[in-house]
């Protein structure tokens, strides 16, 4: 599908709406955790922005922006997805530093065999 719809859709009132899934911290609680609508917009730009504000604040774990307009010709409600926000967690830390150490030790291990073997 194309990035803007056709004439006809065009015509037929899209709207945007902006779901978001909560942090949950209690892990007892995973199953309470669900998805919500917040926000309904009718300028795509806008809800794009207003949506990474969300993500941006740390609140969610998860928001979407998805487009909905109606199909006559199917008489039924027309949803798709445009944009998916996650929040990012520590993992990509947590990597660099794994990778990091892995390096020094390497680094270690060649000076302390190069030292060994030169003074014998």
């Amino acid at each position: 599908m194309s990035g803007s719809p056709s004439p006809a859709i065009a015509t037929q009132g899209i709207e945007y709406n902006i779901y978001v899934f909560d942090i949950n911290d209690d892990s007892n609680k995973a199953e309470e955790a669900r998805w919500h609508k917040t926000d309904t917009m009718k300028d795509r730009a806008k809800a794009l922005s207003h949506a990474e504000k969300l993500a941006n604040s740390g609140k969610y774990e998860k928001i979407e922006v998805k487009q909905k307009y109606f199909d006559k010709k199917k008489n039924r409600d027309i949803d798709i997805t445009l944009k998916t926000f996650a929040h990012k967690t520590q993992k990509d830390f947590g990597l660099i530093l794994l990778v990091l150490a892995s390096i020094l030790c390497g680094a270690g291990a060649f000076a302390l065999t190069y030292l060994l073997t030169k003074g014998g």
